[in-house]
């Protein structure tokens, strides 16, 4: 996916990246498929790892004297686009209804919680770093209800997103801790299979420009979305009156 991507091009350039991973055996497979990255367990879902998982992150940096320089927080999942592929896949009409709520606490644990857990971890290694904080979003984060009612829940964590980006970014300038936000359009991932326009590399392109940038963007668009640049859906959707862009979806 999108996070591995990333980890690995920045991995070949040089730094020195730690990867969370859900369960020891994730680790113990990383290790053998990609040994110049380090896995670290850590569910964003689950509050209980958090400190082992922060304890490895600065013991590595102690042992290798190195500072935090960026965090990306990567986490997401979509449970409603698989639900609406595999109806397609059967030939089943998508139904304009509400998923189940455990779909919502699901998708809001880890694509909104996991984002405020990860940034309580490690704000103060980025701030006695002066480092960088990346959120991976979504065009969906400008827009909602093209998919109707049955993808509500995921669109609705990307607008989540936007407000925390935005809340970090600003209470933090003075501290010197960047934010950014970076917002991809539809990208081939294990998460996208029919979808996808562009390959990982495009966002692993924006993640490094918001780490190494000496100003850095507070969002960076990147991809396409049924040929539309990920920019220019995202500003006219932000830009236009509501009852306008109503009408284009």
């Amino acid at each position: 996916g999108i996070g591995r991507a990333c980890a690995e091009a920045l991995s070949k350039k040089g730094w020195t990246v730690l990867v969370t991973v859900r369960k020891q055996a994730d680790a113990e497979a990383l290790q053998k498929d990609s040994p110049s990255l380090v896995p670290v367990v850590f569910d964003v879902t689950k509050e209980e790892q958090g400190a082992a998982a922060r304890e490895q992150v600065e013991a590595l940096l102690r042992e290798r004297s190195l500072k935090l320089a960026a965090v990306v927080a990567n986490a997401g999942i979509n449970p409603e686009a698989q639900a609406y592929e595999e109806r397609a896949a059967r030939g089943e009409p998508q139904p304009n209804e509400l998923c189940p709520l455990a779909l919502a606490e699901e998708t809001f644990a880890t694509n909104v919680l996991g984002v405020v857990r990860t940034a309580r971890l490690f704000l103060p290694g980025l701030r006695a770093a002066g480092g960088r904080l990346v959120i991976i979003g979504s065009y969906f984060g400008s827009m909602s209800g093209a998919m109707g009612l049955s993808h509500i829940y995921y669109e609705s964590t990307k607008f989540a997103c936007e407000g925390l980006a935005d809340g970090l970014r600003r209470s933090l300038r003075r501290e010197g801790v960047s934010v950014s936000l970076v917002k991809p359009g539809n990208i081939s991932t294990g998460m996208n299979t029919k979808a996808g326009e562009d390959g990982p590399g495009v966002v692993c392109e924006a993640v490094e420009a918001a780490i190494i940038s000496l100003r850095p963007q507070t969002r960076y668009c990147v991809g396409r979305v049924r040929g539309t640049p990920t920019w220019l859906l995202c500003r006219v959707f932000e830009l236009l009156p509501a009852w306008l862009t109503d009408r284009l979806l």
